[in-house]
């Protein structure tokens, strides 16, 4: 894939021609005009179509939105439609005729699969299969990417974040070839995604509708395709790579600030199961990936060289006077509770937006993951901080952590 490729452009680019619409000799309502109508700050498009002499059905109205510039790809009406119908003499012939207005709100539709997936598809199928590195030692890379929060636009906005994704990748590529020439046989890796991939356009708080830059659905197409470039470099590199995604807050399904579906309904997670599909399109190549997607789970435990590892995201805790002593309760309460996640060595956060490193007397340690964003503005205007952005890197032997870095490091 070149350096250049627009990431966030739709495969589908061809322009709509409206279709020459006949004029008609008839007197039209002013409440049924024909127009459209753009209200508030978040814009609500409303379009009143042409007046016609019959009933309309679904695939009527679609050929109406194409008539308006619409693509029903990408847009569809909104429901209730509503409809006036009125009756009026025919000049020509003298009879009374039956005219209906449609009336209807547009907005892209809410489904997260685009056009852009078949053509992801058909690159993930081009790929050969990985040759074996045959290196003595299974040592095994992590990379955790977190909170790039796609479709923000404070700092540099997506664009910036795009661009450290990228050279990201690039250099994470480059830290497992230099870990190889200083001895390390990294044979293994971890790509772990940690949450809040995209920001969402109006559930986590109440100026977020206003300061997005991308909707819902080019949040998730950019965020799948950045995602299916690391897993795919990285996968050319090892001979097994593990792929864990856990549900962040921004990706959760939510009415009015509120959750009202089950924690596995997240596009964080959802994003990451659509490009694991795709990979599984090419299992010659790709077999050598296996993928950690929980189904309503908000952690993922993964054995890292006889380590057991915790991801989770970190948004679900509470009390703690600070972003790391948040996380130690909750271990703790786990701990107690006696799940899975209590009995690890290792726990990796994200949430919080920056990076920390704590080694606790019981044998535990805490990694805390930076974001790829320029800053928050919230939390610049709060506090007046902002963190390096990067993405955490370190390597997993049978001893323990080691070689830790963040990437890249501007």
């Amino acid at each position: 894939m070149s350096k250049d490729e627009n990431i966030s452009k739709t495969v589908e680019s061809g322009e709509y021609k409206s279709p020459d619409v006949p004029k008609r000799d008839i007197v039209i309502p002013a409440a049924n005009k024909p127009g459209i109508e753009v209200e508030g700050a978040d814009p609500a498009v409303e379009i009143t179509f042409d007046p016609t002499d019959k009933p309309m059905g679904i695939k009527d109205m679609e050929d109406l939105l194409i008539n308006w510039g619409y693509d029903p790809k990408q847009y569809e009406l909104v429901e209730p439609i509503k409809v006036s119908q009125w009756n009026q003499k025919d000049k020509e012939t003298g009879e009374l005729i039956s005219l209906y207005s449609y009336k209807g709100s547009v907005r892209t539709r809410r489904a997260s699969a685009d056009m852009d997936y078949e053509e992801l598809v058909d690159q993930i199928k081009k790929h050969k299969k990985h040759q074996s590195n045959d290196l003595p030692g299974e040592d095994t890379i992590v990379i955790c990417v977190a909170d790039t929060q796609i479709g923000k636009s404070d700092g540099d906005g997506t664009k910036g974040t795009i661009k450290r994704f990228m050279e990201a990748i690039d250099d994470a590529e480059k830290r497992i070839k230099e870990l190889r020439k200083i001895g390390r046989p990294i044979n293994k890796a971890v790509i772990a995604f940690m949450g809040d991939l995209i920001e969402n356009c109006e559930q986590s708080y109440a100026a977020q509708a206003y300061t997005v830059e991308w909707n819902r659905r080019q949040q998730i197409r950019i965020v799948r395709r950045l995602a299916r470039n690391l897993i795919a470099t990285v996968a050319r590199l090892v001979d097994e790579v593990d792929v864990v995604a856990v549900p962040g807050n921004h990706g959760e399904n939510k009415s009015g600030h509120r959750v009202f579906t089950t924690p596995g309904d997240n596009d964080d997670v959802g994003v990451i199961e659509s490009v694991a599909d795709m990979f599984a399109f090419n299992d010659d190549a790709y077999g050598h990936i296996n993928w950690h997607i929980p189904e309503d789970e908000i952690y993922v435990v993964l054995d890292v060289n006889s380590h057991l590892v915790c991801f989770a995201h970190g948004h679900v805790t509470s009390g703690g006077n600070s972003p790391q002593k948040k996380q130690r309760d909750w271990w703790e309460d786990q701990a107690f509770g006696g799940t899975i996640a209590g009995a690890c060595s290792f726990l990796i956060t994200a949430h919080y937006h920056h990076y920390s490193l704590i080694e606790h007397s019981d044998g535990r340690t805490h990694f805390q993951c930076p974001t790829l964003e320029s800053e928050s503005t919230w939390w610049l205007n709060l506090k007046g901080e902002k963190s390096p952005p990067g993405v955490l890197t370190f390597v997993m032997t049978e001893q323990g952590y080691q070689d830790v870095q963040v990437v890249p490091c501007l």
